[in-house]
């Protein structure tokens, strides 16, 4: 346990200082020591790839010296651009770090873990990249199947004399639970809807994801899922608070965000570049972020499913050599977007893109229909069941449903296109997803309904900020920037966007 509970406090020590040093003046305290446990995991799970796959061999020694060069490289590159007073002070850092740490002490007393045959999967990959150090073609065969965030993650417990990393799952539902309940509550406070109704609201969005069943379970279950909803949620919340500050670092930690979440899952990579689509597309951020962040989005997908593509041969286990180009497609059209957006006579059409996207997509949905309308009508009518009744999710899905179904008649949000057409785009996914394996099954451990706990916590977000819009004060509502430097962080007015 003690072992367990230490690596999770050096994990988010490291990626607290990373975030620290690259976001002082922005990122606000809390959001730096909550998001910092997930950015340490990523930078853990980004060393280790390095060592396995290079002639190092992947240990906890290696694992680590390659975290710490990341870091440091990652600040230097940082401070080369940084002047003035940092806006985030160290104490106020400190005494979320304890807190977060006691907490994380707490959640590692009791191992609640829940377990299924993908678990053992999971964790026999896991175990055997601890062991070996390397990639065998038995475990890289396997990650045909996976995403590789996960088992690297839990490989960790080969060098704790663990068996898995029990306090994981818990650690990462509370770091979203806690950046639901603090986004909503900034977000309010900056629409100037008034103090009690932003926390009002924060609790009754809290407590909706916390009473959900699936989240609950996920919570202390070994798999792919809570992961990817917690780094997409990073995502989300990060790159709507850029939306509304206009401050870039916001888009850095949105993009450790979107790229843990790219590792957790094989079909993530088109789920990532759907999000993506509002960046890429977006005249209100600098071209050479958008530039950046499609970039490291593609490239890295192209790196790793050539990793994949070594391994699996014309044996994939879910992606086949054929299918590869189709997951990557999508990645490096954002980065066309975003180059094709330099040349005025293609700005207007690149404007288009997250609707195009969308539509696109639709036009896929509509035609596996037509193809194998059997099969298609069972994956729309059991996702559907699924949602509504059958997947555990209670009445959370149907609640949100009904008021999502509002939101195009309601006044707007900043970041508007983050969420209206990707949430959309995303439930048509998982049903186009169903052509390419056997018809979806009304049960809460279906892999379709599992995927729609991902986006559950950004829904949750965009519903509370767009009904929270509806009752600010446009003449009072004040500005995240003001918000900033009431708090002491400065260099967030400039890139201030108006709805």
């Amino acid at each position: 346990m003690i072992n367990q509970w230490l690596f999770a406090g050096a994990l988010q020590l490291g990626g607290m200082t990373l975030l620290y040093a690259i976001g002082r003046r922005t990122i606000d305290c809390t959001t730096i020591v909550l998001a910092g446990y997930p950015v340490g995991l990523l930078l853990w799970v980004l060393a280790s790839l390095i060592a396995l796959l290079t002639p190092l061999t992947m240990t906890a020694v290696s694992a680590t010296a390659i975290a710490l060069v990341i870091t440091v490289l990652a600040i230097t590159l940082d401070s080369l651009r940084r002047d003035g007073a940092p806006g985030t002070t160290g104490r106020s850092l400190l005494v979320g770090a304890i807190l977060f740490n006691g907490v994380s002490f707490l959640i590692h007393q009791v191992n609640l873990t829940l377990i299924s045959n993908d678990s053992f999967y999971l964790l026999i990959i896991a175990r055997e990249l601890g062991h070996y150090g390397y990639f065998t073609d038995i475990s890289g065969l396997q990650l045909s199947g996976w995403g590789v965030f996960a088992p690297v993650a839990h490989s960790a417990s080969v060098f704790l004399n663990e068996g898995y990393l029990y306090g994981m799952p818990p650690l990462l539902a509370m770091v979203t639970l806690a950046l639901l309940f603090h986004w909503i509550r900034r977000s309010f406070k900056s629409l100037g809807v008034g103090q009690i109704a932003g926390i009002v609201a924060a609790v009754l969005a809290a407590l909706l994801l916390l009473s959900t069943p699936m989240y609950q379970r996920h919570a202390s279950y070994i798999h792919t899922n809570l992961g990817s909803a917690a780094f997409l949620f990073i995502y989300a919340g990060a790159a709507y608070m850029r939306f509304s500050t206009g401050g870039r670092e916001w888009l850095v930690l949105a993009m450790f965000g979107l790229i843990g979440f790219s590792l957790h899952r094989v079909e993530a990579p088109l789920v990532a570049a759907i999000f993506l689509a509002p960046v890429a597309e977006s005249r209100d951020i600098k071209f050479v972020d958008r530039l950046v962040a499609t970039l490291a989005l593609a490239g890295l997908m192209t790196g790793w499913f050539s990793v994949i593509a070594n391994f699996i041969g014309d044996k994939g286990w879910i992606v086949t050599r054929e299918q590869i180009p189709v997951m990557l497609a999508p990645s490096w059209l954002l980065v066309a977007v975003v180059l094709a957006s330099a040349f005025r006579p293609l700005q207007s059409t690149t404007r288009w893109t997250t609707v195009l996207m969308t539509w696109a997509l639709l036009l896929v949905v509509l035609w596996f229909f037509i193809d194998k309308t059997d099969h298609m009508k069972k994956c729309f009518d059991t996702t559907a069941w699924n949602l509504v009744w059958t997947g555990h999710w209670t009445m959370t899905y149907t609640v949100l449903l009904f008021l999502l179904a509002w939101t195009p008649f309601m006044r707007p949000i900043r970041g508007e296109a983050l969420f209206r057409a990707t949430i959309p785009a995303f439930l048509l996914l998982i049903v186009a997803l169903g052509a390419f394996r056997k018809p979806y099954r009304l049960d809460d451990s279906d892999s379709g309904n599992r995927m729609a706990l991902h986006i559950l916590p950004a829904i949750i977000l965009y519903v509370a900020v767009k009904f929270g819009r509806q009752f600010a004060d446009t003449r009072n509502s004040r500005t995240e920037s003001e918000i900033a430097l009431d708090s002491g962080n400065v260099g967030i007015a400039a890139g201030e966007s108006s709805t």
